[in-house]
């Protein structure tokens, strides 16, 4: 078997010069394949008598990357192009997440150019805002502080979710975001709400539990007015009866005395 190397050393490493693309006929196609993940560049040539109406071109296994289509030359001119769309039920694998590499331009640290890892094709370019912050693949990215000229940064694929903080990101989002869609407040001000609301009651109530408090001690008191008993006061009555008792004890021995008086007299 012949293994073609893509390596664009092989003539050094081999001694026998190698090509970089494969072009084979399929079904009355011209099939071109890169065996070195590099773009490969087809041009029609000017003097060329073949019709090229009605040409269908298909590009496959291509990073999710800016493609930029520009026509030239005289007369009318027209392009139209469709993809397929994957799939709700179809697992994204990692070619549709790629891994990136963004690198900061030598010569302006507000631009950066991003890199598919794998292939090394450069997927787009973007400038830095006010911010720091850029977009790409429905992705932010922000630098924290001011960008190193030609400084590099690799991203990886993290398909298991193993260190993800999305989900802590999403809980934090909850915070400043109406997630009802009702205009019912975000999550703050939900919070905020239910605080006062239970302060609100609390406070109500410690006031209802001082009314009552109050009732019951008035309550009682007038129960005491009419059941309960004066100790001083039972106690001077008591001294009243043994005073008026001791007189009439008194009363009862002068009679008494007198009468044996008398008895003696007779």
């Amino acid at each position: 078997s012949f293994k073609m190397d893509g390596s664009p050393n092989a003539n050094r490493i081999y001694g026998i010069k190698t090509q970089d693309i494969r072009a084979i006929v399929d079904n009355d196609g011209l099939k071109i394949t890169s065996f070195s993940g590099e773009p490969v560049k087809i041009d029609i040539p000017d003097n060329s008598i073949q019709n090229s109406v009605a040409e269908k071109v298909s590009i496959t296994d291509l990073p999710p990357e800016d493609l930029i289509t520009i026509v030239l030359g005289k007369g009318a001119r027209k392009i139209s192009t469709e993809f397929d769309k994957v799939p709700e039920n179809k697992s994204i694998k990692s070619d549709l997440d790629p891994e990136l590499t963004i690198k900061v331009d030598a010569n302006n640290k507000n631009k950066v150019e991003i890199f598919d890892k794998k292939s090394g094709h450069s997927i787009a370019s973007r400038i830095l805002d006010v911010n720091r912050v850029f977009e790409v693949n429905n992705s932010k990215f922000q630098f924290s502080e001011e960008p190193v000229l030609s400084n590099s940064f690799e991203f990886s694929t993290n398909l298991d979710g193993k260190g993800d903080n999305r989900n802590i990101l999403n809980i934090l989002s909850l915070q400043g975001e109406d997630k009802t869609g009702e205009n019912r407040g975000n999550f703050q001000e939900t919070f905020n709400i239910t605080v006062a609301k239970v302060g609100s009651n609390v406070q109500a109530s410690k006031l209802s539990l001082d009314s009552a408090s109050n009732i019951l001690d008035a309550a009682e008191a007038s129960q005491s007015e009419f059941a309960g008993v004066n100790l001083d006061e039972e106690a001077a009555r008591l001294l009243e009866f043994q005073q008026a008792y001791q007189a009439s004890a008194r009363i009862l021995q002068t009679a008494k005395e007198l009468f044996q008086s008398l008895i003696e007299v007779v």
